[in-house]
């Protein structure tokens, strides 16, 4: 996706995921599309500037699921010179863990019903700040954000229909401790990209992807038994929210259906392109 002169897009592999259904809002400040999401596979977020010369510093902000995770900045230059930022893990303290599609865990245990969802939950956001960066400090382990959480179980009924797919993260690798910075955005309106997620199975159901009839030439029965797995924990989460939503209906009567809208100065310093800052 492209707005103005910035643009993002999410990575498997060296490989740029499919966009669909593509829309800029009328403000010209936000993008949102749709993304196919596949189980067990690592992601990155990538965006860049085209912009010939970068006179301000910005920030990117990335946000999983609504959790925010941290951004990168870019410093002043010109194009072709580290206007471009890869972010594809969570990183705090010693600890390191990369970005990866994930089941959601569903369950009907009453004990999680008041438990919260993040509305935000199947969807993956980068915020385009301008501003100017903040001092540098060693981050600290206790402001590593309740990552774990997207791990637990959430009752069918909370979830409803928002996702049967979530982020979750990789194994713990120990890295150094790194120094990040802070940002101070200034009054301009950030650019926001929105990449909503769900397996293609549902997205071709829904009309948003095309349905490809053909079997690839390098599919093996391995794949196929994984893809139709797959495809049957889609099916069994998708009949567990239509029953539960037989049930409301019945038990509480009509629902009245309400549409959600989606959608201090420092001291300067040389700014170090691409470095990690602390957005939380």
């Amino acid at each position: 996706m492209r707005v103005g002169e910035f643009s993002a897009n999410i990575l498997v592999g060296d490989k740029e995921l499919e966009e669909y259904e593509v829309t800029v809002d009328a403000s010209g400040t936000q993008a949102t599309c749709w993304v196919a999401s596949e189980v067990g596979k690592k992601f990155t977020v990538r965006w860049k500037c085209h912009s010939q010369k970068r006179l301000i510093e910005n920030a990117g902000r990335v946000r999983l699921d609504g959790t925010p995770c941290g951004g990168m900045i870019m410093g002043c230059g010109c194009l072709g010179q580290k206007d471009t930022a890869h972010f594809s893990s969570i990183s705090r303290g010693t600890m390191e863990r990369d970005f990866v599609f994930s089941n959601l865990q569903l369950s009907d245990d009453e004990a999680l019903l008041g438990r919260p969802v993040s509305k935000h939950l199947g969807e993956i956001s980068v915020d385009i700040l301008h501003g100017t960066a903040g001092p540098r400090r060693v981050d600290m382990e206790e402001r590593l954000p309740s990552l774990l959480d997207h791990s637990d179980k959430k009752h069918e009924r909370m979830v409803k229909k928002l996702s049967s797919h979530c982020v979750g993260f990789g194994q713990q690798r120990t890295i150094q401790r790194k120094q990040v910075s802070g940002f101070i955005p200034n009054n301009s309106p950030p650019v926001i990209f929105t990449f909503k997620y769900r397996p293609i199975a549902i997205l071709q159901a829904n009309g948003i992807a095309p349905r490809h009839e053909d079997i690839s030439q390098g599919a093996t029965p391995e794949k196929d038994s994984t893809a139709v797995l797959e495809k049957i924990h889609l099916l069994e989460n998708e009949l567990k929210r239509l029953r539960d939503q037989v049930l409301d209906n019945t038990t509480e009567g009509p629902q009245i259906k309400r549409i959600k809208k989606e959608c201090g100065v420092s001291e300067k310093r040389p700014i170090i392109s691409g470095e990690v800052i602390d957005l939380t």
